[in-house]
């Protein structure tokens, strides 16, 4: 598979990997061209979901933050419709910090 097959990216932050995930990865997945980046963190003892879209110039910015029972599926539809665009269409909106 070649990074250009691939719209989105997750990584799980754990404990002991949190410079890996929110860091490194990113930088990674932003240097491959991978249009979406969603991170998952335990934020006490609530899954958050950070969603993140690459730029133009390179980098991510994020496009909002989600916790709840509602989440996934916001998170999901809004973020899957942007990632899968095509390409050169306008896919980076500004962050919302949704809360669900």
């Amino acid at each position: 598979m070649r990074p250009s097959d691939v719209h989105l990216a997750i990584e799980v932050v754990s404990s002991g990997t949190k410079t890996r995930e929110r860091v490194l990865r990113p930088a990674q997945y932003a240097e491959a061209g991978i249009k979406c980046f969603w991170r998952v963190e335990n934020e006490e003892n609530a899954i958050v979901i950070y969603v993140f879209e690459l730029l133009p110039e390179g980098g991510y910015a994020p496009t909002g933050a989600c916790t709840g029972p509602g989440c996934r599926s916001i998170v999901v539809s809004r973020s899957i419709s942007n990632c899968l665009k095509s390409p050169g269409s306008q896919h980076i909106s500004e962050p919302t910090g949704v809360r669900c």
